[in-house]
């Protein structure tokens, strides 16, 4: 066999490997319903969030997320959640002005809730985050920055993609998932006004 069938005959068998391999993982990647969180009334876990006032942040910054798609990996126990977030209307107020964290929710088919988590880490808008980035970097060392900056993720106006572990007993009942942006405990010492 000369040269050029060799090069032809290798490419289509690396075509054929990997095209098995990826139809083979698809089989284990399937996508879920999925809703921009809303705070419910019948829920015993957003009795705080009520009292605490809010209800008007989750009204307000949730709706903004746009082309959300969940799917769940069975052989890596993962959640993968996509999503655009073209508005900057994070930058309203001194309430907009921290950093969120995610509260997702996993329900299966009956609508009954398997759990919930709030991401350790936190989330601003990508302009937001660059101006808290440049006002913390006028006023401490690179060091405390660091520190501060560590578990703070910007949102990019498109193409937001993010993985969460979970168990695999609550992916194999996961039928609908609702996710959304979350009041958190974090604050920065120096923010912007």
């Amino acid at each position: 066999m000369n040269l050029a069938k060799k090069i032809v005959c290798f490419k289509l068998c690396v075509f054929l490997f990997v095209f098995i391999n990826i139809n083979g993982c698809k089989k284990n990647i399937q996508e879920v319903k999925a809703d921009a969180y809303t705070i419910h009334k019948d829920s015993m876990h957003d009795a705080g969030y009520r009292q605490q006032g809010l209800k008007l942040l989750s009204e307000t910054l949730n709706p903004e997320i746009k082309n959300l798609k969940i799917s769940k990996d069975m052989e890596n126990g993962k959640l993968i959640i996509t999503f655009d977030y073209p508005s900057q209307k994070w930058l309203m107020g001194t309430l907009m002005n921290t950093p969120k964290n995610f509260l997702i929710r996993l329900f299966d088919k009956n609508g009954n809730i398997l759990t919930y988590f709030e991401t350790k880490e936190t989330y601003v808008s990508e302009r937001l985050y660059s101006k808290l980035l440049a006002s913390y970097q006028e006023n401490a060392s690179p060091e405390a920055v660091q520190i501060q900056f560590q578990n703070v993720y910007p949102i990019k106006p498109h193409g937001n993609n993010f993985m969460f572990s979970v168990s695999l007993k609550d992916l194999e009942y996961l039928e609908h998932v609702e996710f959304g942006i979350n009041e958190t405990k974090f604050t920065f010492s120096n923010m912007i006004e």
